[in-house]
């Protein structure tokens, strides 16, 4: 036991410094890793003069070859897009004003035929109604007779009473006053049969009553008419109008007086330019469509049938499409929805040949371009190349430039 002691004696301070001998090695283990990694630091300062020597690089490395086209101020015309449908300027039921039968009709009463206002289309027989203003005429004459009869009978009653020495003024019946009044009102009477007589023998014509287009004819030779029949009907070829909706966010885009705005007109059928008609606006619709919240403009279009002018005609219930002139948009940017690369953004290169990614609030779109305001410095362009990685500040260089200077640099023969 005492050995024991002793032994642990001598173990204690042996493992006490064994230990001491042991953390001493490992501390200085650590200080000599930390010196490799200062070296490393300062061995990182020449770095910051390549990364300089790296953007020295880049400017004077050539850009990405793009396509542009300049930006500049203009004053656009906005047309404000729309759609109808042809109707009549006129459209007339052509009823039977008198009673008979149809004794002839015209030739050009027949459906897509033009006719002239005035012009015959349906006469029915005459005999009757002759005959009736013969009747007529035979009483006016005996009513003049019966009249002339009155009066020389009145100045008989006249001379008579004054022969005779009366003193006192005549009276009414002595002067036969009542009789000549009933023969003058019994003429009248009859001047008015004949008039009359003489109207339903002018009705027994059916005229056009204007310049126009068969549209539809009912009635066949030989038929018998009564008084309101309808015989067919007549479009006029004056003009036609054309009722055209516009939203009324658009209307901030129409002139303050609508009157006589110009409208051109085309088929949406037909993919032929050429074929347009032109009109313009008259009025506008009192009210808001309740259903689509849209206003409605009245157009007219004047000889749709090209009747006076030559082109192709406008029948009735063709569709149209519209652009109705508006405003002028002063100091504003124009390019091509193709333009677009992404919502609302463009791809601009800055006067110094840089790109940038513009975000842009349009005022206007058309069917082809966008219309927008920017405040961009002179020189700036749009770029037309497609990009698939856009991004700011990128070195750009124009294929216009880079052709002028291969052509510069390339060798004489």
């Amino acid at each position: 036991m005492k050995a024991f002691q002793i032994l642990l004696r001598i173990t204690i301070p042996l493992l006490i410094l064994g230990g001491g001998v042991f953390v001493w090695s490992i501390l200085k283990k650590q200080a000599s890793t930390e010196k490799p990694n200062t070296a490393n630091v300062r061995m990182s300062q020449p770095r910051l003069g390549e990364i300089a020597k790296a953007q020295k690089n880049d400017t004077e490395a050539p850009g990405h070859p793009v396509e542009v086209l300049p930006l500049e101020h203009t004053t656009y015309q906005v047309y404000i897009p729309s759609r109808g449908e042809s109707v009549p300027g006129e459209e007339t039921e052509i009823l039977a004003e008198t009673e008979g039968k149809i004794h002839t009709i015209s030739p050009n009463f027949e459906i897509g035929s033009f006719v002239k206002e005035g012009e015959i289309l349906v006469q029915l027989d005459q005999e009757d109604l002759r005959a009736d203003v013969a009747i007529a005429e035979a009483r006016v004459a005996q009513a003049e007779a019966t009249l002339a009869q009155e009066k020389a009978q009145a100045e008989q009653a006249l001379l008579n009473w004054t022969d005779i020495g009366y003193e006192d003024e005549p009276g009414d019946l002595v002067l036969r006053k009542p009789q000549l009044k009933q023969a003058e009102a019994t003429l009248k009477s009859a001047q008015a049969q004949v008039e009359k007589e003489k109207r339903e023998l002018e009705r027994s014509i059916i005229r056009s009553p204007y310049h126009g287009i068969v549209a539809e004819r009912i009635v066949s030779l030989g038929q018998k008419l009564s008084r309101g029949n309808i015989i067919g009907r007549i479009l006029a070829t004056s003009h036609a109008e054309i009722s055209l909706p516009i939203s009324v966010s658009h209307e901030v885009f129409m002139p303050d007086n609508i009157q006589n705005i110009p409208v051109s007109f085309s088929n949406p059928l037909i993919s032929d330019d050429s074929l347009t008609w032109e009109g313009f606006i008259t009025n506008r619709e009192p009210q808001v469509d309740e259903n689509t919240k849209q206003l409605h403009l009245r157009a007219r279009i004047q000889d749709p049938y090209r009747i006076k002018n030559e082109g192709k005609p406008l029948p009735v219930g063709q569709p149209v499409i519209a652009q109705i002139k508006g405003k002028e948009i002063e100091q504003v940017y124009v390019v091509p929805k193709k333009a677009l690369r992404g919502a609302n953004e463009i791809h601009i290169a800055t006067p110094e040949k840089r790109l940038k990614v513009l975000t842009i609030d349009p005022i206007w779109t058309a069917e082809d371009n966008i219309i927008f305001k920017a405040d961009l410095p002179e020189g700036t362009h749009w770029i037309k190349t497609v990009l698939r990685r856009g991004i700011n500040e990128m070195k750009l260089e124009f294929i216009e430039d880079k052709a002028k200077q291969e052509t510069v640099s390339k060798p004489t023969s």
